[in-house]
This record gives C-alpha cells, sequence and structure tokens, in this order.
C-alpha cells in the first residue's frame, strides 16, 4: 500500500511516497529524501532479514528523527533508519477501472497512484493501523484509511 506523504526536517519538506507494509518491522528512509530536508542522526549497524532469502543485510545507517504527514495533513514524530540504496519497486496501483466499482469513485482523486517510487517504508506499529475498511460485498477491492491516508487492499 502506498500513500503521498511529506517529510518534515531542519532545512524544509519534500513530498515523496510511503510504502506501509505491515510484513515490515522497522522504519526506513532513503538518503536522498533524508539528506535533502537535512535528517542527519548516529551511525549504528542495521541488520535486515527477508522472508524470502536466507541471508542477512548487515550495513552501517544512521537513526534519524523526522516528522511526517499524509493526506490530512496532520503529522507524526518519526524515528527512521537511513538507508542509501532503499531501493523499493516502483509502485503502479489500480489496474481496474475505479468507475466499475461504485464505492470506490468518490475516493479515485486520493488512489490513482501510477508508478511512484517510495522513498519511504513503513513497517507495522508505525501508523499503518486501519481505521476502517470499505468494500462492496465479500469480494475486493477494498479501501481501507489509515493515519496517513487512503490505502487499497486490491
Amino acid at each position: 500500500m502506498v500513500v503521498p506523504v511529506t517529510v518534515f526536517g531542519p532545512k524544509g519538506h519534500i513530498k515523496t511516497f510511503a510504502l506501509l507494509d505491515n510484513g515490515a518491522t522497522v522504519l526506513l528512509i532513503s538518503t536522498l529524501v533524508a539528506d535533502s530536508v537535512g535528517l542527519h542522526g548516529n551511525s549504528e549497524t542495521l541488520r535486515v532479514r527477508s522472508a524470502w532469502c536466507s541471508g542477512q543485510l548487515v550495513c552501517q545507517s544512521e537513526t534519524v528523527n523526522f516528522t511526517v504527514s499524509g493526506a490530512n495533513n496532520e503529522t507524526f514524530n518519526i524515528r527512521a533508519r537511513k538507508i542509501d540504496s532503499l531501493d523499493l519497486p516502483v509502485q503502479k496501483l489500480w489496474n481496474i477501472t475505479v468507475d466499475r466499482y461504485k464505492h470506490l469513485r468518490k475516493f479515485q482523486d486520493c488512489l490513482l497512484l501510477d508508478n511512484v517510487k517510495p522513498e519511504v517504508l513503513i513497517g507495522q506499529d508505525h501508523l499503518l493501523a486501519p481505521i476502517e475498511t470499505i468494500s462492496e460485498g465479500k469480494h475486493g477491492p477494498y479501501l481501507t484509511p489509515t493515519l496517513l491516508g487512503w490505502c487499497d487492499m486490491a
């Protein structure tokens, strides 16, 4: 699930996208975004394991504190790890036609994100708890608002 966010730091702010990943247990931000708003912190060793491979990534990364806001402009204080190679895949959302699902029509302006590259990864227990779920029966697509904005659960 991807949402547009604004990242605030000592040197200003930048609009970008966050990938909300309920399978992740960390919060990461790309060095590109962090440096552009002046985020710096203490360097620490980071160890990351994937569910899909047996190895682990071990690297040095800075722990940084910043503020993030979502679609409703509510701000949240975040503590994340700054990563040089946060190479999250480009996200293509809504391969479906919104007009086909009447429960989605009123949300189409905030959901039609196409080919966006997230620069922030927000893992479980970090602002992604769903507030409610909107559907049109037992089969998707579903929508859920989070503290940072609306997400699809197609």
